[in-house]
């Protein structure tokens, strides 16, 4: 292999490997989101009073509160 051939696949190699990073960080990124968007939604009940099978504002337990925290990111749980 020449160094002309090798320059040009050091290059191409490095370009490739930008991409996949750049693609990497947006995926991290969108995760982190959508994790602090099921904490805020979560968060948003406090002081919603207790309901023993409740699913809404006026009342709600433990499992419709994880029910409705990740139904904001279109993860919807029997």
């Amino acid at each position: 292999m020449t160094i002309k051939y090798l320059k040009y696949f050091l290059t191409t190699f490095l370009i490739a490997g930008i991409f996949i990073s750049s693609s990497a960080q947006k995926k991290k990124k969108r995760k982190q989101q959508r994790i602090e968007m099921v904490i805020q939604k979560g968060k948003s009940y406090i002081g919603t009073p207790y309901k023993w099978g409740g699913n809404t504002r006026a009342g709600i337990d433990c499992s419709g509160l994880i029910y409705q925290s990740y139904k904001i990111i279109d993860i919807h749980l029997p």
